[in-house]
């Protein structure tokens, strides 16, 4: 049985012309990046296909756009492709994609959130500084050459645990030089990054609570699909955690290494990246080789796909169809305790009867389909989902999963149909 995990892109990835052929091609993706546009007030879009690469690159626009392209990319793809997570993660910037797919945080509002969070990191560099890859060393001996580097006035941290061979460290560029030096002559490599601010360190504090102010303006649901969070390697506890984890990660380090380790723990055996390149994906085939990665800015990958979830297209993705109609169903309800009894524990309940079918290693009966299609169906009167929606959104499940006939009959009988 399929299990999969869907990666965010974070800010670097991004290259001109990135989203283009998408945009011509997908109506929904086209939708997508229409929105970003009329909620930032510029053409995002033309940044992204036509725009000059320094321009793009500047931390205000990369991460509105990066964040833009990896919706994007799930909105075209995952109902098409029969993505349905068990999990996301997202690096950095990617922690917003995540909440966003999980129905945690209107799209519209992270946009503007995220550009808002580029600006304040940008302004935040106030001293001389920076970051630097290290490739090589452990992150104990690592850690240690930043803190005898490290001196009241000058701090150097470690901002990233990006693999088991590679770590960032972020901050003044004094300190910065001190430490590589350091690490250098124990045989690490140091490739200084091309930002002009300590993203991740404690210079970032300032900008962290200038955050919070911003985060506290919007309103949040609770994630329908697990989200781990940067900072802890853990999951969102709810929506009441949403903006203490966004505030503090900006100024603590980036836990990718142990979020991969968690990933590994749910028994996927798949990932799924969203976003430009395939920077996730690369490091997941690095660090869990058992672990098959794949990228939606990749044409081949999402071939690869195509054929990786070929033979597994049997009755049991009736379930997992009805947790990708969950999330990506658009809510209109915000009342927070109706949401939670409405779309919360009734996707709780599909996701823990497709965790037990996988587990026994079986099809679902007819009775456990039925019991799907029912939670589905107070999902979506809950997110106030029209009825003639709802019709042919239960119809289009049912013949998708070659199981309209056998379901038919009960599905007219609870007037899902």
């Amino acid at each position: 049985m399929n299990r999969t995990a869907v990666l965010c892109s974070g800010q670097g990835a991004q290259y001109t012309t990135m989203g283009k052929k998408l945009y011509e091609e997908n109506a929904k993706a086209r939708e997508i990046f229409d929105q970003a546009d009329k909620v930032l007030g510029f053409e995002l879009s033309a940044l992204c296909f036509e725009g000059e690469e320094a321009e793009l690159t500047l931390t205000a626009n990369a991460q509105p756009a990066i964040l833009t392209l990896s919706y994007a990319h799930a909105s075209a793809y995952f109902d098409d492709l029969s993505i349905y997570p068990v999990a996301y993660a997202g690096h950095s910037l990617g922690e917003y994609t995540a909440l966003v797919c999980a129905g945690a945080m209107e799209f519209t509002d992270a946009v503007k959130i995220v550009r808002l969070r580029g600006e304040l990191m940008q302004r935040a560099a106030t001293a001389p500084s920076g970051m630097a890859a290290v490739l090589g060393g452990s992150i104990g001996r690592v850690a240690a050459a930043c803190e005898a580097a490290s001196t009241p006035q000058e701090i150097v941290v470690i901002s990233n645990e990006n693999a088991s061979n590679q770590t960032v460290i972020s901050g003044h560029e004094a300190a910065i030089g001190r430490a590589a030096a350091t690490l250098e002559a124990e045989g690490c490599r140091i490739n200084h990054l091309t930002v002009s601010a300590p993203f991740h360190s404690p210079y970032m504090h300032a900008a962290a609570d200038e955050l919070r102010s911003e985060l506290e303006k919007y309103t949040y649901q609770d994630p329908a699909v697990p989200v781990i969070a940067n900072a802890t390697a853990r999951p969102y506890r709810g929506k009441e955690s949403i903006v203490s984890n966004l505030t503090n990660q900006l100024a603590a380090r980036v836990r990718w290494t142990a979020t991969m380790d968690y990933l590994t723990s749910l028994r996927i055996n798949s990932t799924v990246e969203v976003g430009p390149k395939q920077v996730l994906s690369n490091l997941m085939r690095s660090e869990k080789p058992t672990i098959t990665a794949f990228s939606l800015d990749s044409e081949q990958d999402i071939d690869r796909w195509r054929e990786f979830i070929r033979p597994k297209a049997t009755d049991t993705t009736l379930l997992g169809r009805c947790l990708a109609v969950a999330v990506a169903t658009r809510n209109t309800n915000f009342d927070s305790e109706q949401y939670r009894i409405g779309v919360v524990e009734p996707y709780e309940s599909i996701r823990q009867l497709q965790e037990k079918v996988e587990g026994e290693e079986r099809l679902p009966s007819d009775e456990e389909m039925t019991e799907a299609l029912i939670s589905l169906k107070k999902i979506l009167e809950t997110k106030g989902t029209d009825a003639a929606e709802q019709r042919a959104r239960f119809e289009q499940i049912m013949k998708e999963t070659a199981t309209f006939n056998r379901l038919r009959d009960n599905a007219r009988e609870l007037r899902l149909i």
